[in-house]
């Protein structure tokens, strides 16, 4: 498992980083973060099973 320590987030060039003191923030970005993994896993694999065709 990965998890986030500090969230950077730049808007127009502008950026904010939120630590551990945080945790609403680093919380929501963790679960953002975990969907995307997964989503990456789940294109692997599926992409992995149409090449065995």
């Amino acid at each position: 498992d990965l998890e986030l320590e500090s969230i950077k987030i730049t808007k127009d060039k502008e950026s904010k980083t939120y630590n551990s003191s945080w945790k609403d923030i680093l919380e929501k970005g963790q679960k953002q973060f975990d969907d995307y993994l997964s989503r990456i896993k789940e294109k692997n694999i599926s992409e992995g099973l149409n090449n065995l065709n």
